[in-house]
């Protein structure tokens, strides 16, 4: 949220809007370079840099707490297939993350500043294709939305149940009867 507030904050003064440009295929900040400096330095690369960070260490943590779980307590109480699930997406997604970051700041390098395919490529095709990666993952891991596109008529034939049943209950109680 705080990050979004600071992008908000300096797209507000003049001069320091991120404008596409089709003759280059390239995003650029208008006229004020200092605005675009402490953008793209500071605000993005190392503030995503220290929370990616941090959500790798929490990652490890996690790791570390679920290997401690399953080799003492599993006996006792197994652990949860979700949890498992979850924590997996949580760092497949991060790792995706962490490597349009690198890709957005460092692989411009790769190709000639004159290569618009390739500048586009590792920038706003590199973002687009981490976003849609995003949603599959999301996908991918969650069983309820899997069956969405496994099973669509089984899924919207449950949930037109459903909404049938709690609507009939809803006319109990309005007449007094529970």
């Amino acid at each position: 949220m705080t990050f979004s507030l600071w992008h908000f904050v300096f797209n507000q003064f003049d001069g320091c809007e991120l404008l596409f440009y089709s003759d280059t295929y390239q995003w650029y900040f208008t006229e004020n370079a200092t605005c675009a400096d402490i953008i793209i330095e500071y605000l993005e690369l190392y503030y995503i840099s220290v929370l990616f960070a941090f959500a790798c260490l929490l990652d490890l943590y996690t790791l570390i707490s679920l290997i401690r779980h399953l080799k003492v307590v599993a006996r006792d109480r197994p652990f949860s297939k979700n949890d498992v699930r979850f924590f997996l997406q949580s760092c497949i997604t991060g790792f995706v993350f962490v490597g349009v970051t690198f890709c957005f700041h460092l692989g411009y390098q790769v190709f000639d500043e004159n290569d618009k395919l390739g500048q586009f490529l590792v920038s706003t095709f590199a973002w687009e294709c981490t976003h849609s990666l995003d949603g599959i993952i999301v996908v991918l891991f969650n069983k309820e939305l899997r069956r969405i596109f496994t099973a669509p008529r089984q899924f919207f034939a449950n949930r037109i149940h459903s909404q049938q049943h709690s609507a009939g209950k809803e006319n109990l109680c309005r007449h007094g009867n529970k």
